[in-house]
C-alpha cells in the first residue's frame, strides 16, 4: 500500500510541474505577440541583474 501512495504522490508532483511549465510557456507566447514585449524583456533583464 505505501508504494501505491508514493506512486500517486509522484504522479501528482510530475503533473503539477508539467501543468505549470505549460502555463508559463503559453503566457510567454502571449506576451511575445503583444506590442509591449520589448518592455517586458527589459524588465526581466533588469530583475535578473538586481538579484
Amino acid at each position: 500500500m505505501p508504494t501505491l501512495a508514493q506512486a500517486v504522490g509522484v504522479s501528482k508532483v510530475v503533473y503539477d510541474v508539467l501543468e505549470r511549465t505549460i502555463s508559463l510557456t503559453n503566457t510567454q507566447k502571449a506576451i511575445r505577440s503583444e506590442d509591449m514585449y520589448f518592455l517586458w524583456k527589459v524588465k526581466k533583464k533588469t530583475e535578473k541583474s538586481n538579484s
